[in-house]
């Protein structure tokens, strides 16, 4: 087995802050939800999320699937800078979610269109996927 000191993380999480504004607070208020957080993932290795609630694991794991942006630090994913090579970084990840992966916090489209992503799918192709989808099962009207 590979020496996690020595061996390039598959997963290189450096110094990540995100915050949510605040939805009845003023435009400039914000919620800290992630400061300075880091993390490395050798290959082979295994890693589970725990902590209590609030604690900022699904806006981590969001920032980690390209669902949010960090305010500041970077992820890596099998070498590939998720902000720079996107559709690379997606697809050099496999996921498996705890329970059902819709956000009720997001519109139809854009739930198919982050799943598309975690999939590697480009934004154009899976625009067009998901516009034929809608289309055949007559579910336009739904898609916002």
């Amino acid at each position: 087995m590979n020496d996690p000191i020595s061996s390039k993380p598959v997963l290189d999480v450096l110094d990540l802050v995100f915050s949510y504004q605040g939805k009845a607070a003023a435009a400039s208020a914000r919620s800290l939800a992630l400061k300075g957080v880091s993390l490395q993932v050798p290959e082979g290795h295994f890693v589970a999320l725990l902590g209590a609630n609030g604690a900022g694991k699904s806006t981590l794991f969001s920032i980690i699937t390209g669902l949010y942006a960090a305010h500041s630090g970077s992820v890596t994913v099998v070498g590939h800078d998720l902000r720079e090579q996107t559709l690379s970084a997606l697809a050099g990840m496999g996921v498996v979610f705890q329970r059902s992966t819709l956000d009720m916090d997001l519109t139809v489209q854009q739930n198919l269109s982050y799943a598309a992503a975690l999939q590697g799918i480009s934004r154009p192709d899976a625009k067009d996927k998901i516009d034929t989808a809608l289309q055949q099962h007559d579910l336009v009207d739904f898609a916002k």
